[in-house]
Formats: C-alpha cells, structure tokens, sequence
C-alpha cells in the first residue's frame, strides 16, 4: 500500500462479505508491544530470557523489542506475506528513543 493515501477494506466472516470501509494509510504509525499493563515494553535478553526488574540486561549486552508499524522494510514483503528469516527484513530508517535519548540503528545505549 505504499504511496497510497487511503485503502478500501472488507472484512469476510462466515463466508459473507462486510460493507466496504475506507480507511486512510500512514507512511509508519511505530509502537513497541508492552505487557497489559502498559507500562514495560516486552524485551529478551541476549540469552532469550524475558527482560525485567529481575533478568535486567547488562551494558553491552543485546536485547531485542517487538514493534509494529515501522513502515517501508527492506527487502520487501507482499501484503499477508510472514518475514522470512534469511535475509530478515527491517526497517528502513530506524530510530528508537530511550529515557530520551534517540538512537539509529547500530548505536549503543549506555544509561547515565
């Protein structure tokens, strides 16, 4: 849907076919997955353990997030297609902001 403005969607249930619903689309609407209470963003460790007051990561240890709605990933998926994991695909231009201080892709965080 890149470049569009807006998409048409139609939602199928039990084999009938909703009324058309416009909706408008955004370039990237990011939003990192939290646990219900929305306070702490879901993250493992380097080890794959899940990250917490408990299993804190260390300096210079890797974590990963979860987001969505990152926008425009390279290489390319079609609509509905799963992310294959060679190669992964990723964000273009990414960024995150952390106690706010804001990083690109490489950087490393180092809490004050």
């Amino acid at each position: 849907m890149a470049g569009r403005s807006e998409t048409e969607v139609r939602i199928e249930r039990d084999g009938v076919l909703g009324l058309p619903v416009t909706l408008a689309v955004e370039t990237a609407n990011p939003g990192v997955f939290t646990f219900a209470d929305g306070m702490r963003a879901v993250v493992l460790n380097q080890d794959g353990s899940l990250n917490g007051p408990d299993l804190p990561a260390f300096a210079g240890e890797i974590v990963t997030l979860f987001a969505t709605g990152q926008g425009l990933i390279a290489p390319p998926l079609r609509t509905g297609e799963p992310a294959k994991a060679n190669p992964l695909s990723r964000s273009t231009t990414p960024t995150i902001a952390i106690g706010g201080v804001t990083l690109q892709a490489g950087d490393v965080f180092s809490p004050a």
